[in-house]
C-alpha cells in the first residue's frame, strides 16, 4: 500500500517538475540561451517519460489487484463444470481433468477457460464433432492471454492443433476462439476457449 502511494507521488512529482523544466526551457529560448534550453528540454523529456512509465506501471498493478479481488469473490467452477460448459455438455466417462482454470469474472472482462485433460481417442473424436474445427499446422501463442502456470502444450508428443472461430451473430467480428492442442495418440488435450 505504501509503495503504491509512493509511486503515485513519484508520478505526480515527475510530471510537475517536467512541466517546470519545460517552461524554464521556453524562457531560456526567449533569452537566447539555446544550449542550456536544449539541456533543460532533454531533462523535462526524460522526466515526463519516467512519469508516463510509472503511471502505466501503476495502472497495470491496479488492474491486476482489482481483477484478483473480483476473482476471489467469483465462485470458481470445477474442471468438470468447465468441460461441460465449454467442450461438450455430456462429459464422456473417459475424461479426467488434470488442470483447469476459469478466468471468467463479472463486469464484462473477456473470459478465458483453460483445461488440461486426458481422454480416450474415441471420445476425442466426439469432442471434434462438436464444432467444425480446422486442423492447423501451428498452434496459437497464448502467452498474451496470461495462461496458468501449468499451461504447457509443448510437452505433448507430436502435437496436433485444432481451432474453431465464431463471429458475433450477423457480423464479421470475432466473438470466440476455441483452440485445442492434442498429442498424436489423442489421449491428452490442452483446451482454451477465449471470448473477445
Amino acid at each position: 500500500m505504501l509503495t503504491g502511494i509512493l509511486l503515485v507521488m513519484l508520478t505526480v512529482g515527475l510530471f510537475f517538475f517536467s512541466v517546470i523544466f519545460f517552461m524554464t526551457g521556453l524562457l531560456l529560448i526567449f533569452f537566447r540561451r539555446l544550449k542550456l534550453s536544449l539541456i533543460i528540454f532533454a531533462i523535462s523529456f526524460v522526466m515526463a517519460l519516467s512519469g508516463v512509465s510509472s503511471g502505466v506501471f501503476i495502472m497495470y498493478k491496479s488492474f491486476k489487484t482489482v481483477k484478483g479481488w473480483i476473482q476471489s469473490f467469483a465462485s470458481e467452477r470445477t474442471g468438470m463444470e468447465i468441460f461441460s460448459a465449454t467442450v461438450m455438455e455430456k462429459v464422456p466417462s473417459s475424461v479426467k481433468i488434470l488442470h483447469s482454470q476459469d478466468d471468467s469474472i463479472p463486469l464484462g472482462f473477456d473470459p478465458i477457460y483453460w483445461l488440461h485433460f486426458s481422454i480416450i481417442p474415441k471420445d476425442f473424436e466426439k469432442v471434434l464433432a462438436q464444432h467444425p474445427y480446422a486442423r492447423l499446422d501451428k498452434g496459437d501463442d497464448m502467452s498474451l492471454c496470461n495462461p496458468p502456470d501449468w499451461w504447457n502444450p509443448k510437452l505433448l508428443s507430436n502435437v496436433e492443433y485444432y481451432r474453431y472461430d465464431r463471429n458475433h451473430p450477423g457480423s464479421n467480428v470475432l466473438w470466440e476462439s476455441t483452440i485445442i492442442w492434442v498429442n498424436s495418440e489423442h489421449t491428452e488435450v490442452y483446451f482454451c476457449l477465449v471470448y473477445f
